[in-house]
């Protein structure tokens, strides 16, 4: 009867003999990743050095598989290396998301460690520092270093993803918010006045800004949709003006402003009709535009999204109005589309594929009171002094 093979990645009795030298050598069979067997040596001053020596040898071959990558490579390195796997399969703006979170997050605080290093004690407690520091943030923080550790993992520098066995990181529910129909006439008075009192600098106000808030307010559209509108996306000549979304604006570090001709998501792409309000502002721009961008700059480039809300921060600053941004534009308009029509319709007009993330980020719920309602039908039983 053949004795049984090694496992994978095991080797078997450890012999140890003295040479004429007077150096002790230790040798065991090693079985690769190819399958084969082969011969590991390792020497020492004493028999157990040696063995020491032999079995340091055979567990770092047993951590290293046939990977491009070690157990002693740097995470910083493995970070850089799932950098360079994604770039071209996730657009701009979420490279520029996956490179802040490695570079600004990741690297600084846990890059020097080795990767035989990062236990999943190291992740937890480097977890629950980033949950104190920034809740809402540490869950990205936590898929992007899931997937750092997946390429080391695939490249058999590691046996198991220490993040996918680290704790959850407790959940952050934010409650949407949306403007009420007062806030919303305060903040259109807020636009419109901005940059025109006495003693403000800066270009005097254009239409711009407030003909993008009611443009939003009247669809409901991302920022990067909304500047991205064209010409050729708009039919003026039917009733009601309909509106298609067709593509993005896409913002990226060392990269131009540009459209991506598609959505965010595939349910993104969409035709909207526009109330009559949002209908005469584009008819106003439309005859004097000179660009095949609704917004666009002197030069006919489409408006960058950073200027939007580096503005809208000007603006809301130091206001009750100062959490305000453009994207609470959208979720006012998906809660009042809620509140009318449901909760399927209001994930339609923002291009969401179900009623579940428009439910959970974009629609604000009122509060619901505790029911007393037996308590107070008492006062109508009871006689009244």
């Amino acid at each position: 009867m053949s004795r049984p093979r090694l496992p994978i990645g095991t080797w078997g009795t450890i012999s140890s003999h003295k040479d004429p030298s007077g150096s002790w050598r230790s040798s065991a069979y090693f079985r690769d990743f190819n399958g084969s067997s082969r011969r590991v040596r390792a020497s020492g001053p004493s028999a157990s050095a040696a063995e020491r020596h032999l079995t340091a040898k055979l567990v770092e071959g047993a951590r290293i598989g046939s990977g491009e990558l070690k157990p002693t490579t740097p995470l910083a390195t493995t970070a850089e290396m799932w950098l360079a796997e994604v770039e071209g399969t996730v657009g701009d703006g979420t490279l520029d998301e996956y490179k802040r979170l490695a570079r600004k997050r990741i690297i600084p605080a846990i890059g020097e460690l080795m990767l035989g290093e990062v236990t999943v004690g190291v992740v937890d407690r480097f977890l629950r520092a980033e949950s104190l520091r920034t809740p809402a943030q540490a869950r990205n923080v936590r898929s992007a270093l899931l997937h750092i550790m997946a390429v080391a993992l695939r490249h058999d520098a590691i046996r198991l993803n220490p993040v996918r066995e680290s704790a959850p990181l407790p959940k952050v529910h934010k409650t949407p918010e949306a403007l009420t129909e007062t806030e919303v006439v305060e903040l259109r008075d807020m636009v419109r006045l901005h940059r025109a009192g006495p003693g403000r600098s800066g270009p005097p106000p254009g239409v711009d800004l407030m003909d993008f808030v009611d443009l939003t307010l009247a669809t409901g559209t991302r920022i990067g949709e909304a500047l991205g509108l064209r010409w050729q996306d708009i039919n003026l000549d039917v009733e009601p003006v309909l509106v298609t979304i067709a593509g993005t604006l896409v913002e990226a570090t060392g990269v131009p402003v540009h459209y991506k001709n598609s959505p965010k998501t595939a349910s993104g792409f969409r035709t909207l009709s526009l109330p009559d309000h949002a209908a005469a502002i584009l008819k106003r721009r439309r005859a004097s535009a000179k660009s095949e961008w609704v917004f666009a700059t002197k030069a006919g480039a489409p408006r960058a999204p950073q200027n939007i809300h580096r503005t809208f921060r000007e603006i809301v600053k130091d206001t009750e109005l100062q959490w305000v941004t453009p994207h609470v534009l959208r979720k006012t308009v998906a809660t009042r589309i809620a509140r009318l029509f449901g909760d399927e319709a209001a994930a339609k007009q923002l291009g969401h594929s179900g009623p579940e993330v428009t439910r959970r980020h974009y629609i604000q719920k009122a509060s619901i009171a505790p029911d007393v309602s037996e308590t107070l039908s008492l006062m109508f039983l009871e006689p009244m002094s």
